[in-house]
């Protein structure tokens, strides 16, 4: 009976000391796994998947850089007609305003030619690539497009100027922010275009006349240049509109040889008469 009562009593401590030692024993936990690739764990949805189980492609580089330039989401066609777009139709606004200051009558005439020719131009241009309407236009070229599509060209000026903005204050003004071909095309022909007008307003009668021919043999050689690198890249019917206004701005050119000695003739005679 003694026995009993004494092993009986020992149990709670073999209890509790079976417990501390549980309690002190460090627990081993599972070793985790790394998955392998394209692996999902029980609990884990894939990165590159939505909770519909759709596939999420990532853009490529190209695609981020597009969505960012909204230069690069035109056409090389589309891009080519647009600048040559804008040339003609900054040719075309300096001829106007020279035809009406000019003094010599052959000069005159030579600028009503060049606004004539062109402006069949640049409808050949329009043509061959009718995107060129709305991405180039230029200010003030009433005389060769209508109304309603100077409205159109100028909300999708507006719209490039947005885009081109917010791209670069996403990359906070990073180097690297990207800017529309054809708008800062269009920017220079502007710039290009007030310079030449405020240079030839200081400019009156022989002077002028000499002054604007200068500038049209400097602006056609750069045009000659320029329509002989654009035929190499250049498809379709718009190669066809380059290699034509190519022939045309020789004719230009030599044209304006011819004036520009005539001109110099004029002025050495009226020199001659002045010392006598």
């Amino acid at each position: 009976m003694r026995v009993f009562k004494v092993m009986v009593a020992s149990l709670p401590v073999v209890f509790v000391g079976t417990t501390l030692f549980a309690q002190q024993t460090p627990q081993i936990q599972p070793r985790q796994t790394q998955p392998a690739a394209g692996q999902v764990l029980p609990g884990q949805t894939n990165q590159g998947q939505t909770n519909q189980g759709q596939t999420q492609t990532k853009p490529t580089q190209n695609q981020q850089s597009g969505s960012q330039g909204h230069g690069a989401m035109h056409s090389t066609n589309d891009t080519l007609a647009a600048c040559l777009a804008i040339d003609n139709q900054e040719e075309i606004q300096i001829a106007q305003f020279a035809k009406d200051q000019a003094k010599d009558q052959q000069v005159k005439e030579f600028a009503t030619m060049l606004v004539e020719e062109h402006t069949t131009c640049l409808q050949a241009i329009n043509k061959a690539a009718p995107t060129s309407t709305q991405l180039g236009s230029l200010k003030g070229a009433s005389a060769s497009n209508n109304r309603s599509t100077n409205e159109n060209a100028q909300q999708n000026r507006n719209q490039t100027v947005s885009n081109t903005t917010s791209s670069n204050q996403s990359q906070g003004g990073m180097s690297g922010s990207t800017i529309d071909a054809v708008q800062l095309h269009r920017e220079i022909a502007e710039q290009c275009l007030k310079d030449s007008k405020e240079m030839l307003s200081e400019k009156k009668g022989l002077e002028f006349d000499k002054c604007f021919i200068g500038m049209q043999l400097a602006k056609h050689a750069g045009m000659k240049t320029k329509l002989t690198v654009l035929q190499k890249h250049a498809t379709g019917e718009l190669k066809n509109v380059v290699t034509e206004s190519l022939e045309k701005t020789k004719k230009h050119m030599k044209v304006a040889e011819s004036l520009m000695k005539q001109l110099d003739e004029n002025d050495s005679s009226d020199l001659t008469k002045k010392t006598e």
